[in-house]
């Protein structure tokens, strides 16, 4: 419980937009009509807006959220982030929202020339009361980035009113649930480090695949930040942090001028993932 008290923040990501399907009951009443389905037999939905003017908005949003996932690490707490990881994680979050309320202006702006093109689009399907007032929409549009301490037991002491017992009770769940974290975190470095290093391997060990660079710099940068996202000081991820680090050559240019060098990384990666119960398997080639 201490460790993640002391190394670790919850970090919540909340974006929200302004949603382009609109249930609409007068059209699917008369597809039923026409094909003489029972009323319950569907729901029509129809596009408000030209998808293409909300895309930059979804992209922003899915890579922000992909950017706090591999940030943080999944927990019942929600997503945790090591202390030492808080700069550059705001410092990211920081940026997107720049993008993000960049994105928003525009779609403002646009708003009544996309809303003129929805007319045109949905002819007599058009309702102008499905559309929120331009002076409206900036509430529908939320990115929201916080960072809260871990729940405390020594709070528990301080509040009024609870019974002993209660308080006990109280205190062995959160130690249940401080464990259940730590392991949780703890198994998803793990899995995070394996995976690269199986993709490195798996690349290295095929003699007719090419040399990725993106590949290597994603195993490179997770070992990297391994120490910080141990959050438990886990002996197995030091040790595979430490056997990477001393078996492995990670430099594409020296894998690819060197055929010697590209075998040596292959078997240590090879004899590293059979020690945490991984295999590489190459694709099979077609009989001739």
């Amino acid at each position: 419980m201490q460790n993640l008290t002391s190394n670790a923040l919850i970090a919540q990501l909340s974006i929200t937009m302004l949603g382009n399907r609109h249930k609409d009951a007068t059209l699917t009443q008369d597809v039923h009509h026409r094909h003489s389905m029972a009323q319950d037999a569907g729901l029509y939905q129809k596009c408000l807006l030209p998808e293409a003017c909300l895309a930059p908005l979804r992209k922003i949003c899915n890579a922000t959220r992909a950017d706090h996932h591999t940030q943080t690490l999944t927990t019942p707490y929600g997503a945790l982030l090591p202390a030492a990881r808080v700069e550059p994680y705001l410092r990211s979050m920081e940026r997107w929202q720049t993008s993000w309320n960049s994105a928003v202006r525009n779609f403002i702006d646009s708003y009544d020339h996309n809303v003129e093109l929805a007319r045109r689009r949905l002819n007599g399907s058009f309702r102008a009361q499905d559309y929120p007032d331009k002076a409206e929409l900036q509430k529908h549009f939320t990115f929201d980035s916080k960072l809260f301490p871990l729940p405390s037991v020594g709070a528990l002491d301080e509040l009024a009113g609870l019974a002993d017992s209660r308080v006990t009770q109280m205190r062995a769940q959160l130690l249940d649930t401080a464990r259940e974290a730590s392991q949780q975190a703890r198994n998803e470095l793990m899995t995070r480090l394996l995976d690269r290093l199986q993709s490195v391997g798996t690349m290295l060990c095929n003699p007719d695949a090419k040399i990725w660079p993106k590949t290597l710099e994603n195993l490179t940068n997770l070992l990297d930040l391994a120490p910080a996202y141990n959050l438990t000081g886990d002996t197995t991820i030091n040790r595979l942090v430490t056997d990477c680090r001393r078996t492995l050559t990670l430099a594409a240019d020296a894998l690819k001028d060197s055929t010697t060098t590209r075998s040596h990384s292959a078997a240590a990666a090879k004899l590293i993932l059979q020690g945490h119960g991984r295999k590489i398997e190459l694709p099979k080639k077609p009989v001739a």
